[in-house]
């Protein structure tokens, strides 16, 4: 499956969620695929969204931020859904 939009390097934190710079708001919520967790700048969780319940990698963050807490402060992902709709607009890069 192609990658068609991603983040990298983005803080957990919430707030810096949907900015990039002074540009557009972003929202991923909805997006499928793959995404990294890091504490800092050490990888140490890789995983994928798609199937199940909660299928989009918002839902898989949040489940992370639970089951994890602590462990990871940043995080990268990988898109596989094309075109952005209302609910789901795509950006490339959070800068900080």
């Amino acid at each position: 499956m192609p990658i068609y939009n991603y983040g990298l390097n983005w803080d957990y934190s919430g707030e810096a969620w949907g900015r990039r710079g002074r540009s557009e708001p972003v929202w991923f919520g909805l997006q499928i695929g793959i995404y990294a967790l890091y504490k800092n700048k050490k990888l140490v969780y890789v995983g994928k969204s798609g199937s199940g319940k909660k299928p989009n990698i918002a839902s898989r963050l949040a489940n992370h931020h639970r089951n994890m807490a602590g462990k990871w402060n940043r995080f990268s992902w990988f898109g596989f859904i094309q075109s952005a709709t209302e609910k789901c607009k795509l950006g490339a890069t959070q800068h900080h």
